[in-house]
């Protein structure tokens, strides 16, 4: 199973995985938190992989120092999501 960020050797040290989940139909969900520049704020990525090893899909959601989520943005097809 390839897990990118979570598993390649990288120059910086990779986010801390804080979550996995089992999909529907043998898949896995891998979540990593990682601080924002602007204390209290956060970086949450979210990389779901198929049964096979490839990913389905790659989130990476942006909170602010209030909790709220200032945006969330597709790391596959480049969208951005603002609520």
């Amino acid at each position: 199973m390839r897990l990118g960020l979570f598993e390649r050797p990288a120059i910086v040290k990779p986010p801390p995985l804080v979550g996995d989940t089992y999909l529907p139909g043998g898949g896995k969900a891998f979540t990593a938190e990682v601080p924002g520049i602007v204390p209290g704020s956060k970086a949450v990525y979210e990389k779901q992989v198929g049964i096979n090893g490839n990913t389905l899909q790659y989130f990476k959601t942006t909170f602010g120092p209030d909790g709220v989520i200032i945006h969330v943005k597709d790391k596959i097809g480049g969208s951005i999501f603002v609520p």
